[in-house]
C-alpha cells in the first residue's frame, strides 16, 4: 500500500444546534490525542476558512501552530498544524 502523501488533516462539522458546546474542541482534542498515541506522524493539520472566526478561536484554543494561508475552492483557508508533544517543530 502506498503511503499517504502530505501531512494528516483532521476535519469537522457539527450541525449548527451543536454549536458552542464545546463538542468540536473536545473532538478535535481526542482525534490529536489519539493520533499521537498510534502513529508515529509528527503533525496532524486542520484548515477553516478565514471567514469562520469561531473555528479560527476554537483552534487556536487548542494550540496548534499558524502554518499560513492558501486558497481553496475560491476562498482563504488557514492552516492550523498540531506537532507530537515530544517533537519540536521546524
Amino acid at each position: 500500500m502506498a503511503r499517504k502523501r502530505g501531512p494528516w488533516e483532521i476535519s469537522y462539522q457539527l450541525r449548527h444546534a451543536f454549536w458552542r458546546l464545546g463538542l468540536a474542541g473536545e473532538a478535535v482534542t481526542l482525534v490529536c490525542d489519539w493520533f499521537f498515541a498510534t502513529t508515529e506522524e509528527n503533525v496532524l493539520i486542520a484548515t477553516t476558512q478565514q471567514a469562520n472566526l469561531a473555528s479560527q478561536r476554537m483552534l487556536d484554543r487548542l494550540g496548534p501552530v499558524g502554518a499560513g494561508s492558501f486558497e481553496q475552492y475560491g476562498l482563504t483557508q488557514l492552516r492550523f498544524d498540531f506537532h507530537r508533544p515530544d517533537h519540536r517543530a521546524p
